[in-house]
């Protein structure tokens, strides 16, 4: 990367821990927030932010990215969060199902779905569509997005060369792939060059900060 480009940086941050006491794969369904362990979680990162320059933050329009977003706005003393769709969670026939339907199935919702919901490329695609919003509106400033594991895996693969397919997000949490999956309240940084260039990539861990 051109030292003498200008730089965008964007942290995309996963929600903290949600209360699921149903034990469902919640989805898009709505009134799903965070648990305590999640509030304290998103606390813990904070300071992590503190001295940064933060030009905006933004959230998925799904409660627990908004709570999650709304403690760090606090935290910082950021003025607003702005909404974004393109950072949703993916669009999948199994909300609600038991998270042991999704255990039997190792996760795979992708597979042999009708074609109104997401694929790993559909979510790959509105989550650069962002980045590129980001870098022309905020171009050389510094971003907070609050978004869902899928969204930041698929573009995780695609910043490390793997294409964005169910089978390689497999491989991530099997630990053949050597890129973390993102935990609960994670910060994947992302800093993108206006040559083009790939963006270089940072993990940190909740418990990491």
């Amino acid at each position: 990367m051109n030292d003498h480009t200008l730089k965008t940086i964007i942290y995309f941050i996963r929600h903290g821990e949600v209360y699921n006491p149903q034990n469902i794969f919640y989805g898009r369904l709505p009134r799903y927030s965070l648990s305590v362990t999640g509030k304290n979680q998103v606390e813990s990162i904070i300071p992590f932010f503190t001295h940064k320059q933060i030009s905006q933050v933004f959230s998925s329009p799904l409660l627990r990215a908004k709570k999650t977003a709304e403690i760090i706005q606090a935290g910082i003393k950021h003025p607003n969060i702005r909404v974004s769709n393109l950072i949703n969670e993916v669009h999948s026939p199994y909300d609600g199902f038991p998270i042991s339907d999704l255990d039997s199935r190792k996760w795979d919702i992708y597979s042999k779905i009708p074609p109104e919901f997401e694929q790993p490329q559909d979510i790959l695609n509105r989550v650069l569509k962002f980045t590129k919003k980001i870098q022309y509106i905020h171009k050389g400033k510094e971003i907070i997005a609050v978004t869902h594991a899928d969204v930041i895996v698929f573009l995780s693969l695609w910043i490390h060369g793997y294409k964005p397919v169910y089978q390689n997000k497999l491989l991530i949490e099997n630990r053949s792939i050597d890129i973390p999956f993102p935990g609960n309240a994670s910060i994947t940084k992302t800093i993108w060059s206006d040559d083009c260039s790939t963006p270089a990539y940072e993990y940190i861990s909740a418990g990491e900060v």
